[in-house]
């Protein structure tokens, strides 16, 4: 009888033990309810959606533009470069009360993008699209065309700041894929991650900004932008990582008054939904892989960079390819410059479902020296004098020639 009941015991606690784990999995892959009109989250490396909530439909982005107004600086805009806010800009709609600029005004790209993500700075923005474009109109389809190039295939863009436009529209899809191409640019990564700065431009010294928005407060934010207006309402971009992952969470149109406090438990919802989805595979070590490249009969080692990950879904067996590209140099440039330790050599790519999905740069661990085969290094000066002795030479051979000719028949008798 004891034996009886102890199996009854065991199968029961068995049932709920199964019962407990299967209700937790569940729990874990139901998709989360947000407030917001439209949302999804993006694998950052491989661009895979992980949540979406009618992503593809119209929607306007507000101030979370200035992503793209930001990564259209990067790739435009030089280092040494001085933007200046013209009368159109110092007149846009005050987005913030800490920094005004007057016309005429100059200050630094860096400053410029980063007082323009801090405190999204509408005048920043219209200064950053005029110096690139000449006007907002043209830099509208500047980023038009840069964001078709991204695969933003339903979005269009009017002006650099989100400013309501019925004709400045996106979708959270395509400003998720304008996100995951931003945060590859250091610079802009960093000015989306900026929560103090000091603002200084040839009228104003270091002063203080602060960006008053809850996307810093959460650990695992790297990055992100706000944005709102009365046709958009609230607009949020937010980039995590966790472990080495990235998602590209973004929201749009949370309508209600009370909903830019909600708008945060929304981003936090679909961020944790989307990295609970994700692993991570070392498919490159940077300790292990090397091989053995010829340049001019000469062996080189060479290593990756930095080891390669793939993200991936834990339940994704789908193939991927690792592919391997030397580096030409041209052998002229070998003997005049050689090779130094640390130079490009190559790329490693991963390739999934035909696309690349991350790439790592193939390093020289050496320095290599190249030198010429003695019978070639011939001296300039001995080429130069070979370069006028030659022809000289063949004309006076052929002078000696007819000269020799002509008197020979002069003796011959008539």
């Amino acid at each position: 009888m004891n034996t009886v009941k102890k199996i009854n015991i065991i199968v029961m606690l068995s049932m709920f033990m199964s019962l407990f784990i299967s209700n937790s999995a569940s729990a874990e892959s139901v998709e989360p309810n947000i407030i917001g009109n439209h949302g999804v989250s993006l694998d950052a490396q491989s661009g895979d959606v992980l949540f979406d909530k009618t992503s593809h439909q119209k929607a306007y982005p507000a101030s979370v533009t200035k992503v793209m107004t930001a990564l259209m600086l990067d790739e435009n805009i030089k280092e040494n470069e001085t933007i200046t806010l013209s009368k159109t800009c110092v007149n846009q709609v005050r987005s913030n009360s800490q920094i005004a600029f007057k016309e005429g005004e100059k200050l630094s790209r860096d400053t410029a993008l980063f007082t323009m993500m801090t405190i999204s700075a509408n005048d920043i923005a219209c200064a950053i699209g005029e110096h690139i474009a000449g006007s907002q109109e043209a830099f509208g389809a500047m980023m038009t065309k840069r964001a078709e190039e991204l695969g933003a295939l339903d979005t269009h863009f009017k002006n650099a700041n989100g400013l309501h436009d019925p004709e400045h529209y996106t979708t959270a899809y395509d400003m998720a894929l304008i996100g995951r191409e931003a945060i590859k640019h250091d610079l802009v990564r960093k000015a989306m991650a900026t929560k103090h700065y000091k603002v200084t431009t040839d009228l104003q010294k270091d002063v203080p900004i602060v960006n008053k928005s809850k996307i810093h407060d959460d650990p695992d934010s790297i990055g992100g932008k706000t944005g709102f207006t009365n046709e958009a309402r609230n607009t949020l971009m937010k980039i995590d990582e966790k472990d080495g992952i990235r998602v590209v969470n973004v929201i749009f149109g949370a309508n209600k008054l009370t909903d830019k406090y909600n708008i945060y438990d929304d981003i936090l919802k679909i961020s944790k939904y989307s990295m609970d989805q994700l692993t991570k595979k070392m498919v490159v070590d940077e300790e292990k892989w090397n091989k053995k490249l010829t340049f001019l009969e000469k062996k080189v080692i060479v290593k990756p960079e930095k080891s390669l990950y793939l993200t991936m879904q834990k339940n994704d067996n789908s193939a991927y390819d690792v592919r391997f590209t030397p580096k030409k140099i041209d052998e002229d440039l070998l003997y005049i410059k050689g090779i130094s330790k640390g130079q490009k050599l190559g790329e490693i790519e991963i390739i999934k479902n035909d696309k690349k999905i991350d790439t790592v740069n193939v390093v020289s661990t050496q320095n290599v020296v190249f030198e010429k085969p003695k019978d070639i290094l011939i001296p300039f000066w001995i080429k130069v004098l070979a370069a006028i002795i030659i022809p000289l030479g063949s004309y006076i051979g052929f002078v000696f020639l007819y000269n020799y000719r002509y008197f020979n028949n002069k003796k011959r008798p008539v």
